[in-house]
């Protein structure tokens, strides 16, 4: 990579960064030259990761947290700062799915599906926002998902939370645009993580079955509609390695088969710009 897509110096805060797309986002990040801050609720996965951003010799510092709550994030951004002094790149990734029928879905899960995807990027969000006035400039990436374009009869608060990332990164794009800080949202399809493989399990069905329905049937009944759906799956399978974060060093080539096949997914990117010169639009920040 050139020097231009070059992270070298910067520190980045990634949540959900034990597995999956998270996971996936560090060692991208990583690979580029940051430092990183990995947050989740289970200590062991974080460990993992931990390592092997290490052993790509880069620091990493794993935090054990919940960040559906304000203070939660407040906190990690503090551990942040006192553990780097700067905070350059935040990567709203921690999320997660439930699936029932709408009529089906208690009070309190519904609440739970809101917090994890669409609180928890508010609270972050804010939180960080600060460092990044204080520098001049810092990049907030926000994972959405395709269920935000969808309608999801089967994950319907799930969808919701989604679509209202993608309207919340314009948002706080154009608010603190003049202040340096780039918002932008990826919209992601399926990822072959082991959520998906859980899924698969569970009902008894092909992990790649599920990726390629995409959410457009029942969780039960999605063998039915992969016919239907590969059709709208640019490559008809499942992003491998959970690395459609490539995307998250634009404008970088799309060098992975994940973000080759994810790359029409990654469809909510808004971005406002002042006319003032804010530091490198050409990388992450």
């Amino acid at each position: 990579m050139g020097s231009r897509f070059s992270l070298d110096g910067r520190v980045a805060v990634i949540t959900g960064g034990g597995t999956g797309i998270g996971r996936g986002a560090a060692l991208v990040l990583a690979e580029h030259g940051a430092d990183v801050v990995l947050a989740a609720r289970r200590p062991d996965p974080l460990e993992s990761t931990a390592k092997e951003v290490m052993a790509l010799g880069r620091r990493a510092v794993a935090v054990s947290t919940d960040v559906t709550t304000a203070e939660a994030c407040r906190r990690l951004v503090d551990t942040t700062m006192a553990e780097f002094g700067r905070l350059d790149v935040l990567v709203n990734c921690a999320g997660g799915a439930e699936t029932k029928s709408i009529l089906k879905w208690p009070d309190d899960d519904f609440e739970n599906v809101l917090a994890l995807n669409f609180k928890a990027v508010w609270h972050l969000s804010k939180a960080a926002a600060k460092p990044m006035m204080d520098q001049g400039k810092g990049a907030i990436v926000n994972i959405s998902s395709g269920a935000s374009l969808l309608a999801m009869p089967q994950a319907a608060p799930y969808g919701a939370a989604k679509a209202a990332v993608n309207n919340l990164t314009g948002s706080m794009a154009a608010a603190w645009a003049k202040k340096g800080i780039r918002v932008n949202a990826i919209a992601v399809g399926a990822v072959r993580a082991a959520t998906l493989t859980d899924d698969a399990a569970r009902y008894g069905l092909d992990p790649e079955a599920i990726a390629l329905s995409n959410g457009l049937a029942d969780w039960a009944n999605r063998t039915k509609s992969v016919t239907a759906s590969c059709s709208s799956h640019p490559m008809h399978r499942a992003s491998v390695r959970a690395r459609p974060c490539t995307c998250m060093v634009p404008p970088a080539p799309p060098v992975s088969e994940s973000c080759a096949q994810q790359a029409t997914y990654a469809i909510h990117s808004y971005s406002a710009r002042h006319d003032s010169d804010h530091g490198s639009r050409d990388g992450v920040i």
